[in-house]
């Protein structure tokens, strides 16, 4: 199992949104709604703007510059019949863009992403040159989980405003999300060189250092971090991990047990200083540390393993034979035998 950093990113959505919308809207439609002094009804609270426009429509249908005014008055006092407005709007219409852009706005902000994301990718398809585009869909994957299909619309998003340091903090999360933690290392890099105290650059790039491998790296930015938090536990825990890593088990331990004070909940520290413990032959003292963890790390195959050596090693064979039964089942079957039930995927 990989150590994640949760990095608090920074909400770009909303950002987005407003860079969306600038001074250089289209011009009015000519229709047969043309009477209406669009104006006047601007200028109206909006209860009493909305009043006049269903009086105005009440006898003839409403044309796409109807549509997408009255959503857009309409999306201060009512947000779904904005989007109902704004939906109306053909495609032919050259308001048609921005009435895109608002059903994305409005579905981000109520959290239908479904919508959102349909808005979005309409609005890919006319431009792969717009910024808030590329980064609201990378945001909006990334919350979903889905990094293969956000990570290209954040390096696109980078390529469009290069100097946005959340952009590239963005992408290496998604390399972890991946499992490509030693491509992290770049992206981490050009987000601290935009911004030098950016916290989370820092610390992420202390992890990406210390999976591929360079602890020197991974040592200067885990006591950077500690030099502005030293109640981090992610960064005490890195300093854990590189002592280890050189052999240094008094420090490693000195180290992770200050990560665990700062947060009890930390599994992954608990499971270091067990393996701490098993390096320093103190098979009771790990199997101890271990063994309340046991039921809520029942489908980890990596803490199992280790829970097994240090029931093993301090004398309960029966119970490390069986825990090593847990890790076998656990093992995908990578050529399942023929006369298994192997069900298509749906």
């Amino acid at each position: 199992m990989r150590i994640r950093v949760v990095v608090p990113l920074l909400i770009v959505l909303l950002c987005a949104v407003a860079f969306w919308f600038w001074s250089g809207r289209p011009a009015e439609d000519r229709s047969a709604a043309a009477p209406l002094d669009w104006k006047r009804i601007a200028a109206m609270p909006p209860a009493q703007a909305l009043q006049r426009l269903d009086e105005h429509y009440a006898n003839e249908p409403m044309d796409d510059v109807g549509h997408y005014r009255y959503g857009e008055i309409a999306k201060s006092v009512d947000a779904l019949k904005a989007l109902e407005h704004f939906r109306a709007v053909s495609r032919a219409s050259q308001h048609y863009t921005i009435s895109q852009r608002h059903i994305a706005h409005i579905a981000l902000l109520a959290k239908r992403d479904a919508e959102a994301e349909q808005a979005l990718l309409a609005l890919e398809t006319l431009s792969d040159e717009d910024h808030a585009v590329q980064l609201s869909l990378a945001e909006l994957y990334f919350r979903q989980h889905n990094p293969r299909a956000a990570l290209p619309r954040a390096r696109r998003a980078a390529e469009l405003d290069p100097n946005r340091p959340q952009t590239h903090l963005l992408i290496a999360e998604l390399l972890d999300d991946l499992k490509r933690a030693s491509e992290m290392v770049a992206p981490l890099t050009r987000a601290i060189e935009l911004d030098q105290e950016l916290y989370p650059a820092h610390l992420n790039l202390a992890y990406a250092a210390l999976y591929s491998g360079d602890l020197e790296s991974a040592e200067t930015e885990a006591r950077w971090c500690l030099s502005r938090n030293d109640r981090d536990p992610s960064a005490w825990r890195f300093l854990a991990q590189i002592a280890r890593e050189r052999g240094e088990l008094d420090a490693a331990l000195e180290h992770v047990r200050r990560a665990v004070a700062l947060d009890a909940d930390d599994v992954e520290a608990h499971l270091l200083e067990g393996e701490v413990l098993l390096f320093q032959r103190k098979f009771e003292d790990a199997y101890k540390k271990l063994s309340p963890l046991a039921a809520r790390r029942a489908d980890d195959r990596k803490f199992l393993g280790t829970f097994a050596r240090a029931a093993a090693l301090s004398g309960r064979r029966d119970e490390a034979a069986e825990i090593q039964q847990q890790v076998l089942k656990l093992i995908p079957e990578e050529n399942p035998p023929v006369d298994a039930d192997v069900s298509p995927m749906p």
